[in-house]
């Protein structure tokens, strides 16, 4: 029989408050920032931002249609800054999961001051001012090594996107140790429903519900309904994904998933890449709390999807195969780091709360005070990284020009910029030629994105003539009316020498120069 741990409602009170400590202090970035410009285009063009229905990338085959599906529906009849406010809920939902699969292993939340420290904690962890002290002081940012996974991937980035409801597998975990199988299988679902990349994660881990649900309580019909109804959640998803994407050839798929893992994601995609100490350290920390949890129900919940990830990851080293490449196995430990992390610490907690019998009733109060000031300034650290934040994204080199275009911008405008130039469609709602971060997801329009790319960067670096010609031809195909070039490129804003190539302009500042190609006029 499986006994749960039983929460006081004041135990409950706190952890709900404790995890608006944790969303404040983790210090969100502004809107648009980070993967955000990639993650956010197919929504907002659908929302009506701009003019990025135009665009050629918002019109490509969309990876995450429920994800964009809420970014639309958000920008188009509530607000953009609602975005925060999700963000702000999953933040809470991931400290809520967290407390509560250590309170139910370790039992903590039978002693208030044992579970008030472990929450204390892992907002400490978790901190935005941890990482920034410890990347100063050792070069390694602690942080982020505590909760992210191998191979760049993580649940909690610095804002909202779709790796953010992998929160729904954190909390799959803990609605499963709280004995309900198939609440913890619909979470589960609606993580991969918003995010399919965690579609895998989200087979180990129902695998793993099964094979608990067997093993330990011998509920074999349980466990088949559980599977159906994984199966049932997937569904839609391997659909969506089967008509979205399937191989318009063999040589496209090849040559597009060569593009994508030798070339535009090779930091996620090859486990050389990502392979080092730090990646030692997150696989001990996994290890640690399988083995430490190994009588504990928990255990076999981790043990399963760690050993789906290492078969496929091994498997992937040895065969070189690029599809397994792109499924990124290794993103489990997405989830298992940070959960593995949270039940190390709450095994150590427990240990010290159970072996010292608890502090002395004369220092007690100072303890407790100590633990509520160490909050408190969390708080005021995410606050004003918060808000240092949004100043440094208000004050970038490129304000004026983003304001400008988007003033300016009109029906058929398309514009060529710098491809590291990243954000530049959501700031100013117009289409752009291509940029690096924004990469589509079917194999004949990576193709077409990689051709995009490298005569963009053609461009750039040419001069004179040269360039000219090379505008020549992305005005003859794509119908570019607009060219944007950094101050600092000396001769690449002369763009004169033959009729067609003169360019009217049109902006400039310190940082950049906007041309328009008068042919259009």
């Amino acid at each position: 029989m499986t006994t749960h741990a039983q929460s006081s409602p004041r135990v409950l009170t706190g952890t709900l408050w404790l995890s608006l400590v944790f969303a404040a202090a983790y210090a969100q970035e502004p809107l648009y920032s980070s993967s955000q410009v990639r993650h956010f285009l197919h929504g907002l063009a659908n929302g009506g931002l701009g003019l990025l229905s135009e665009d050629w990338m918002a019109n490509t085959a969309d990876a995450r249609p429920v994800f964009s599906f809420l970014v639309a529906a958000t920008y188009r009849y509530i607000s953009p800054l609602v975005f925060h406010i999700y963000y702000f809920v999953i933040l809470g939902i991931y400290f809520y999961s967290l407390v509560g699969i250590a309170s139910e292993t370790f039992g903590m939340n039978r002693s208030s001051r044992a579970w008030f420290a472990y929450c204390v904690i892992i907002v400490g962890l978790h901190a935005p001012a941890l990482g920034y002290l410890s990347a100063h002081a050792t070069g390694v940012n602690f942080s982020r090594l505590l909760h992210d996974g191998l191979g760049h991937q993580y649940v909690l980035g610095p804002a909202l996107q779709p790796a953010s409801f992998g929160v729904f597998l954190i909390l799959s975990l803990y609605v499963f140790l709280r004995g309900r199988p198939l609440g913890a299988v619909f979470c589960a679902g609606l993580a991969a429903l918003f995010q399919p990349a965690y579609l895998l994660t989200t087979v180990a881990m129902i695998v793993s519900y099964m094979t608990v649900l067997i093993r330990q309580e011998g509920k074999v019909k349980q466990a088949l309904l559980v599977g159906l109804v994984g199966c049932c959640l997937a569904l839609p998803v391997l659909i969506h994904d089967r008509i979205s994407f399937a191989a318009t050839s063999t040589d496209a798929l090849v040559e597009a998933q060569r593009i994508l893992v030798d070339f535009r994601i090779p930091h996620a995609t090859k486990p050389s890449e990502w392979f080092d100490y730090r990646a030692l350290i997150q696989i001990a920390i996994v290890v640690i709390a399988i083995a430490g949890c190994r009588q504990q129900r928990i255990g076999p919940l981790l043990l399963i999807p760690f050993l789906a990830s290492a078969v496929l990851t091994l498997g992937c080293l040895i065969t070189q195969n690029m599809t397994v490449a792109l499924l990124l196995p290794w993103q489990m430990f997405a989830v298992l780091v940070p959960v593995s992390t949270g039940l190390v610490v709450g095994g150590a907690v427990t240990m010290v709360s159970r072996k010292s019998g608890g502090p002395p009733p004369r220092y007690a109060r100072t303890i407790d005070f100590v633990f509520i000031i160490f909050a408190l300034l969390l708080v005021v650290s995410g606050v004003v990284g918060a808000i240092h934040k949004r100043a440094s994204s208000l004050d970038r080199e490129d304000a004026g020009l983003l304001e400008f275009v988007a003033g300016e911008r009109r029906t058929g405008d398309l514009y060529l910029i710098p491809t590291e130039f990243d954000g530049f469609r959501l700031y100013t709602g117009s289409p752009v030629f291509v940029d690096e971060r924004d990469y589509p997801r079917k194999d004949v329009e990576v193709i077409e994105w990689y051709r995009r790319l490298n005569l963009a960067k053609k461009f750039y670096a040419a001069r004179g003539d040269t360039a000219c010609d090379i505008l020549d031809e992305l005005h003859a195909r794509y119908a570019v009316t607009h060219v944007v070039v950094r101050g600092d490129l000396q001769g690449q804003g002369e763009l004169s020498g033959r009729e067609w190539c003169a360019a009217t302009l049109i902006f400039s500042d310190d940082h950049f120069r906007v041309y328009k190609l008068t042919r259009h006029e």
